[in-house]
Parts: C-alpha cells; sequence; structure tokens
C-alpha cells in the first residue's frame, strides 16, 4: 500500500528521449512556420518589375549643386541596394524609407506610404523635418 514509484533506468531513458523528441518537433514546426511566412512575403512581389505590374516613384526635387542626393532606402522593410533615387513599385499600398535630397539623417529613415498603380508615375515631395508625400505626376 505505501509504495513509492521508482523509474527504471529505461524508463527515464524513454522520458528523456521523448523530452527531446518534442523539442526537436516543436522546432521544426516553428522553423516551417517562418519558412512559409518568408515564402508568401516573397511571393507577393514579382521578381521583375516592369511598367505592366509597377509604378515609378522618383524624388520631387533634385539635389543642389554639390548637395546631397536623396535616395529610397526600403520598400515595405526590406533593404533597397545602393543608392537610387528613382525605383519601381508594385502595385498596390507600399511603405517606402527614404532620405531627403541635401538632408542628412540620423539613425531612422522617415517613411511614407501610399498606393501605387500599375504604369503611372510618382513622385515624393519631402523636405528635412517635413512628412513625405507622393503625388501622381
Amino acid at each position: 500500500p505505501n509504495q513509492s514509484f521508482k523509474p527504471t533506468p529505461s524508463a527515464r531513458l524513454n522520458s528523456r528521449c521523448y523530452a527531446h523528441l518534442e523539442d526537436f518537433v516543436l522546432r521544426k514546426i516553428v522553423s516551417l512556420g517562418a519558412s512559409l511566412i518568408l515564402l508568401a512575403s516573397c511571393a507577393s512581389i514579382p521578381e521583375h518589375l516592369d511598367v505592366t505590374n509597377s509604378a515609378q516613384l522618383s524624388f520631387a526635387t533634385s539635389a543642389s549643386a554639390g548637395g546631397l542626393p536623396g535616395r529610397f532606402t526600403s520598400l515595405d522593410g526590406k533593404r533597397i541596394e545602393g543608392n537610387p533615387i528613382s525605383i519601381r513599385v508594385p502595385v498596390d499600398r507600399h511603405t517606402i524609407e527614404y532620405n531627403c535630397p541635401d538632408t542628412i539623417t540620423m539613425d531612422t529613415y522617415p517613411t511614407v506610404s501610399a498606393t501605387f498603380v500599375a504604369g503611372r508615375s510618382y513622385v515624393l515631395r519631402c523636405e528635412a523635418n517635413e512628412p513625405g508625400v507622393v503625388t501622381e505626376r
């Protein structure tokens, strides 16, 4: 009646194996979920942007003589390589991070969100310390 349960060595081994198996399965599920999210975000932007599936976005003003050019730094949180002063943006609503011409930006760049229609051209009007505005050209 007053017996205490003492697991056998094989029971302890099985218990540890199950714990490791559960940990392994959980890591695989998390990894698979992250992969699916990444694939879904990549699938939303066409591989090749042209006039049929994107819009052109440029700065409304260029840098003054000897000044700093403006540049687009990211599209929907994805870094844009180089220092483009004009980019193609897929149709729909997107958030663009930028640095205005003749402006030195520290730490974080300003962002602007706008809806884009394929085949159209847009300009970003911006000045230091003012929110940017996207308008159709």
